[in-house]
């Protein structure tokens, strides 16, 4: 639910976009996933964030999307990433679980995605 992305060393900034918090994709957004169509959304408002050694970050990973874009051949960036999600959300973490724990029948066929991967 919460991701702290640290910085431990690199031989160049490699920044990271992190939307602003957007709805749940549905099972149709899924299934058209469009990548570079998601960046360029303006509602988005991806903001961009230069980590440097020592420096950390931390954002709602499942309700903000975020990416890096590739780094060249050769470069290197060394990350160390925490997940945390509070006590008693175990269920929102486990994508077959959302349908049954939300009561929303509509998460389902997303959950169907999951099982195929």
């Amino acid at each position: 639910m919460f991701t702290f992305d640290y910085c431990i060393d690199q031989d160049e900034v490699w920044p990271i976009y992190i939307s602003g918090a957007a709805a749940w994709p549905d099972a149709a957004f899924a299934r058209n996933f469009d990548p570079a169509a998601l960046k360029a959304d303006p509602a988005m408002a991806f903001r961009e964030h230069a980590l440097r050694p020592n420096n950390a970050l931390v954002f709602n990973g499942s309700s903000q999307w975020h990416y890096r874009e590739p780094k060249s051949s050769g470069q290197f960036c060394n990350l160390l990433f925490f997940h945390y999600y509070p006590a008693g959300c175990e269920d929102l973490v486990h994508p077959l679980r959302w349908a049954d724990c939300t009561g929303i029948a509509e998460l389902r066929p997303l959950c169907d995605l999951f099982e195929t991967l």
